[in-house]
């Protein structure tokens, strides 16, 4: 097909809703200024050290992590819309508020609770995308929703490397207006996706499970409490009790750690070369670029390739890439590391959401969905409190390798699953 075919393709092939979302990714990511910049903001503007930007960067790590299963609790309890809708309203009002402080404690309290509540709308979104599309599109929709993040990412971050060499602050204006204007959209636009289970009815079972009988109504206050609190505890524990699922959130959490070495060791360890501004912006903005240009032509050509295969080839290009700004010194060295670990996104990103969306049953999507954000809140917390530690006492070569090393354990523990991975990624 000829790009006008291929834009045509896209633009019919899936329900209309799912553009919504869609389109409000794009726009937010296309404003997304603050965190990209913000490691150098805290260097160039308040002159902190390593550590203490890690540890401003890890409060946002563990808000995050928080709003993983908050978020999904409150999406399966009361729906992806009202979750959305107040996470990215929050969102906005507290980017306002960190561009206010100005002391170390207020940064990291403010950068905590956007941690926390800007980030409480992604199980929302990622579970109402599965809500929406029909089971053979999601790996599709998976592809098409990690390109818009992309080509925002790349275009904001050209205009933000910009806008910071003359001032920071507006980076704060523009990202809280990409929020709200995906707020908006959603507000005006977007119905409840959440399916609709009858509450005498069974729920669905999971993977490997049989379905059970509905349970008879306790005859006693008492024990009415009990079987409540009881199902309440099988439904947060049933992720934990799933083998296969929480042996990919191990590696999923290795990797990530690695992966968020971009925003906080990566920044500062350019910074050490005077790379900073307009030339950390092109420098980073490489990473939109190949995705925008290669993502769709890659996912064409490996839909026959098992999603498995494609997040361990994902998880060894990243982790490569990584390895490459250990020995780094010039620029174009520096580029081929993001080409590299770039490489590596587009292989596994996209197959990384696709496989949540099989590995969770139909009335736990919300559910394993804040699973795997707390697993990449814990890595967003871990990476700038060990990156930057390592960076600091022992500087970037042991960084770098170290992170290279944990970045292939991920790769050899998906090889490891890659069966019972593949049964349950098959089943449509």
């Amino acid at each position: 097909m000829n790009p006008l075919q291929r834009i045509n393709h896209f633009a019919h092939y899936f329900p209309r809703h799912y553009y919504l979302i869609w389109g409000g990714t794009f726009i937010n990511r296309l404003g997304t200024f603050v965190l990209p910049f913000f490691s150098i903001y805290l260097v160039r503007v308040y002159g902190f050290a390593p550590l203490q930007v890690g540890h401003i960067v890890a409060a946002y790590g563990l808000g995050s992590t928080l709003s993983g299963p908050i978020g999904g609790w409150l999406t399966d309890r009361y729906g992806r819309r009202p979750c959305m809708l107040s996470s990215l309203i929050l969102g906005a009002i507290l980017l306002l508020t960190l561009k206010e402080a100005h002391t170390y404690h207020s940064i990291m309290l403010n950068m905590g609770l956007y941690g926390l509540f800007g980030e409480m709308y992604r199980p929302a979104s990622n579970a109402a995308i599965v809500d929406i599309v029909l089971p053979h599109q999601r790996t599709a929709a998976f592809d098409a929703l990690y390109w818009a993040v992309n080509l925002g990412f790349a275009i904001g971050t050209l205009t933000g490397g910009v806008v910071t060499e003359y001032s920071f602050a507006p980076i704060f204006w523009i990202n809280a207006v990409a929020l709200l204007s995906f707020a908006l959209i959603i507000g005006l636009f977007l119905p409840e996706t959440k399916p609709k289970f009858k509450k005498e009815d069974p729920a669905p079972a999971g993977p490997g499970e049989s379905e059970a009988p509905t349970p008879e109504r306790p005859k006693f206050f008492l024990a009415a409490i009990v079987q409540k609190k009881s199902a309440a505890l099988r439904y947060f524990l049933a992720p934990y009790r799933d083998s296969t699922f929480m042996w990919f959130m191990l590696a999923t959490l290795f990797t990530t750690t690695l992966f968020f070495q971009g925003v906080t060791a990566f920044p500062i360890t350019l910074n050490g070369f005077d790379i900073i501004g307009r030339r950390y912006g092109q420098l980073i903005a490489i990473n939109g670029i190949l995705i925008t240009t290669l993502q769709p032509l890659i996912a064409a050509k490996t839909k026959s390739v098992k999603i498995s295969q494609m997040i361990i080839i994902g998880f060894a290009l990243n982790a490569i890439g990584f390895c490459l700004l250990a020995f780094a010194t010039r620029y174009a060295t520096f580029a081929m590391a993001v080409v590299l670990w770039t490489l590596g996104e587009i292989c596994w990103i996209p197959r990384s959401n696709a496989a949540l969306a099989y590995l969770a049953p139909a009335h736990l999507r919300g559910n394993y969905m804040g699973v795997n954000f707390v697993v990449w809140g814990m890595a967003s917390v871990a990476a700038p409190l060990l990156g930057t530690a390592l960076l600091q006492h022992y500087g970037r070569v042991v960084l770098w390798l170290s992170g290279a090393g944990i970045g292939m354990l991920a790769a050899v523990i998906v090889a490891a699953i890659k069966r019972r991975m593949d049964q349950r990624c098959s089943a449509e």
